[in-house]
């Protein structure tokens, strides 16, 4: 029968095998898969993968004691605690332990994060790389703001000082513009943030409702911001059709997020104030075409009015005109009508003379014939009177009922553009401007494009739609 051994005595020659071979720290690389906390003592699973492939090819348990991660922190800061997160490719120095009854143990004694950053880099680079052969790198810059922001939804956590500043900032605008904040709650850092943040960008382009996506978080190190460097979360951002504008707060670099952003802001104070001011532009735009139109309108109106004093004039001096011909014409119709009465008379009176001599001559025998004649030569002078007399007085309405109606018709036309005119003005009216909700603030009866004029202790004269109030400068704010 061969020779047998217990376990105890295996383990205790692999024990003095390993203690013979790794008298000495190693550095080794790998991945570490978990962190666990217990009693101060860091209990790690490190991991090694094929290349580009999820498969495990190695796999072991590493420690870091309590006094020796003391020392760590000492050394390295809060950038080492970052350090210790699943997923994070790590350069460390260990020892390695053998224990007869635990097994293979690696005690970690160091770690170079210059490694896991340059690590961190490269995976930067290849993401990027990724989304430019996607055609992703310009979407959602290519996305258009509205001209006035006013519904923003908020990805952040409750409890960043970031969104505190944030939100600040805009309830507090000297501007005193009016936003609807509507706050997405997601994790800012740790294994599940990009994912978290992901995910409310997606529920928010669902929707569909808002002006813009602020994605805002109070700064942190290179390490505590990795999430804003992963593909998941530049993906919702390059798909989102709401434009998304960052405040992450950091000064050193701009993360893939930033890249992939409509607009990218160093900080959410710094991104409340980019919305501000886009604002604030549109508004100065407004009131510019406004000057500009009332300056238009106040020429216009003057032009035409002194076009209608002339018109009015010259309508004035035509009709006088106009009356004066007509009372001529009236005149000569009427003499033209008494000379034809009096032809006609000469012409009757003629006749009748006539007629007497023929009654005179046939008197004896005519006597009642001769009555008959008269009567009848009376009744034709009358007709004939009375004929030229309809004439007369159906020629006068006629002339005067033309002069009328042609007086009327130029009057109504210029009525109608004098209301035109005032319609014109009503609406370029001020106060129709602000009763849409927009103030104009005056210092000295002169109104306020910019900062540069005031002073603390100035009063402002605001004036609304209806009255106005006096408000003293406390605090002058010059960010453009």
């Amino acid at each position: 029968m061969n020779q047998s051994y217990s376990l105890l005595e295996l383990n205790t020659y692999i024990k003095q095998v390993l203690n013979a071979n790794f008298a000495q720290q190693m550095w080794i690389r790998c991945e570490i898969a978990s962190v666990k906390m217990s009693r101060g003592h860091y209990y790690i699973d490190l991991v090694d993968k094929k290349e580009k492939e999820l498969e495990i090819t190695a796999q072991a348990s590493g420690v870091i004691w309590a006094n020796d991660y003391s020392k760590l922190v000492s050394k390295y800061g809060a950038e080492f605690e970052a350090l210790l997160r699943s997923g994070i490719q790590v350069l460390m120095a260990v020892e390695v332990q053998f224990h007869e009854r635990f097994g293979l143990k690696l005690i970690i004694k160091d770690l170079d994060p210059r490694f896991t950053e340059g690590v961190l880099a490269q995976q930067k680079r290849d993401i990027l790389a990724r989304l430019q052969t996607e055609g992703l790198l310009q979407s959602n810059k290519s996305k258009l703001l509205p001209a006035v922001i006013q519904r923003i939804a908020v990805v952040t956590s409750k409890t960043a000082a970031g969104y505190q500043d944030f939100e600040r900032q805009l309830i507090d605008n000297h501007r005193n513009y009016s936003f609807e904040l509507v706050f997405f709650e997601a994790s800012m850092q740790g294994d599940q943030a990009a994912r978290s943040i992901a995910r409310q960008i997606e529920q928010i382009a669902r929707q569909g409702k808002f002006d813009c996506i602020a994605l805002t978080r109070g700064g942190g190190s290179k390490l505590d911001l990795l999430a804003f460097d992963q593909y998941e979360l530049a993906h919702a951002i390059a798909m989102s059709p709401i434009p998304v504008l960052t405040g992450i707060g950091h000064d050193y670099d701009e993360s893939i997020a930033d890249l992939l952003a409509k607009m990218a802001l160093k900080t959410p104070t710094a991104l409340a104030q980019f919305i501000i001011q886009h604002n604030s532009e549109f508004e100065d735009k407004l009131i510019d075409n406004y000057q500009y139109i009332a300056e238009i309108v106040l020429s216009t109106v003057a032009k035409e009015e002194n076009k209608m004093d002339v018109r009015s004039k010259s309508i004035s001096l035509y009709c006088r005109i106009f009356a004066s011909k007509a009372l001529e014409f009236e005149k000569n119709k009427s003499k033209e009508l008494t000379q034809t009465v009096s032809r006609t008379l000469e012409r009757q009176s003629h006749k009748l003379a006539q007629s007497n001599l023929q009654l005179k001559q046939m008197l004896e025998r005519l006597q009642h014939g001769e009555r008959n004649l008269q009567h009848q030569v009376r009744n034709e002078i009358k007709l004939q009177l009375m004929v030229a007399t309809n004439k007369f007085v159906q020629l006068l309405p006629f002339q005067r009922k033309m002069l009328i109606q042609e007086l009327h018709n130029n009057c109504q036309n210029s009525s109608r553009n004098l209301e035109h005119k005032q319609l014109l003005i009503e609406a370029l009216d001020p106060s129709s401007i602000l009763k849409k909700g927009y103030s104009i603030a005056t210092l000295n009866q002169q109104k306020i494009h910019d900062t540069s004029v005031l002073k603390s202790g100035d009063l402002i004269k605001t004036y609304l739609a209806k009255g106005s109030f006096t408000s003293e400068v406390k605090q002058i704010n010059d960010e453009k």
